[in-house]
């Protein structure tokens, strides 16, 4: 117990907080709930639940039928929302899915007050998301793969197991509900999780999970000397002039500085955080080094050309 408390990160969780628990009444969540119940009395935190029904399983009322009745017992507010999945075009099921849990949970958060929103990904999960983008030829933003806190969003369990949860719920007497659609081979991530981590783990490296944690941590703390730097940079070299943005980055900058100031800038006009697609970047490199009057069409509204000063993005309707 005390080992579990141990490797549960609440470094940056200031005491009398208010944290509402996504629990969707699997081992994870509900480990999760267990162990912050644990620490929120010394810590004197609010705790809250908060249960997302997307409907797209059957079980899915018997499962929010759970949780409550785990908060109930447990003396925790509960707080359930369901929400539609829609699906677009060059947007897998399972991100429109993630999409819209995302929104629930912050609404649910601010119905209850919360702070922060703990969510139960484990170290097998950090593991699972770098190796999908090491696969899929992630920069070294992207290799930072989950942070423990990105407000309001917490992960505490990142240096956990997810057989250390599972032990701990079975010591504690605790039942939890499975979803059968984590067996799925149709989602990238099970195929990784079931077929690819078990094979890394048994032919090259059995602490491959430890190992991929320590580099998503090393990841994670470049990148946030990086951000310092690109937010400097930024401050000085982007401007926007009415409609337009002007990227001025410097000549005598090294291929990794502009690289990554090129990533930052295109991050704050798309406000999409660090997702922004590695080929963009590259293409804009590429367009820097081209002859003026060189234009990029970009994703959504937007288009980059070549000028004595730098890039230039403009609306695709004009120059």
């Amino acid at each position: 117990m005390q080992i579990l408390r141990g490797k549960f990160d609440s470094s940056a969780i200031a005491h009398g907080s208010s944290i509402l628990a996504a629990v969707s009444g699997g081992s994870d969540s509900v480990a999760m709930l267990l162990l912050l119940l644990q620490k929120a009395g010394p810590a004197a935190w609010r705790l809250t639940v908060g249960h997302i029904n997307h409907g797209l399983r059957e079980e899915a009322g018997e499962d929010a039928a759970f949780v409550r009745e785990l908060c109930g017992r447990l003396n925790l507010p509960y707080y359930g929302k369901e929400v539609e999945v829609t699906a677009r075009p060059a947007i897998s099921p399972e991100l429109a899915a993630r999409q819209a849990r995302r929104q629930g949970l912050l609404s649910l958060a601010g119905e209850a007050g919360a702070d922060w929103i703990a969510l139960a990904h484990h170290g097998d999960d950090q593991a699972e998301t770098l190796l999908m983008r090491v696969l899929q030829g992630s920069g070294p933003g992207g290799l930072a793969a989950m942070r423990p806190f990105s407000p309001p969003w917490w992960r505490p369990m990142l240096n956990l197991r997810g057989r250390e949860l599972r032990a701990f719920l079975c010591r504690q007497g605790q039942e939890w509900r499975e979803d059968q659609s984590n067996s799925c081979s149709r989602f990238t991530r099970n195929r990784v999780r079931h077929n690819l981590m078990p094979l890394i783990e048994d032919l090259i490296n059995p602490r491959a999970v430890e190992a991929m944690s320590r580099l998503a941590s090393l990841c994670a703390l470049e990148n946030d000397f990086w951000r310092q730097w690109c937010q400097e940079a930024a401050a000085l070299r982007l401007s926007r002039e009415g409609v337009h943005w002007l990227l001025r980055p410097d000549p005598a900058w090294h291929e990794a500085q502009t690289r990554r100031f090129i990533r930052h800038c295109l991050a704050l006009i798309y406000q999409c955080g660090q997702h922004v697609l590695a080929v963009h970047v590259e293409q804009m490199l590429k367009l820097l080094g081209a002859g003026r009057g060189k234009r990029l069409p970009l994703p959504g509204p937007w288009q980059a050309w070549r000028v004595q000063e730098g890039l230039r993005l403009t609306p695709k309707y004009g120059r």
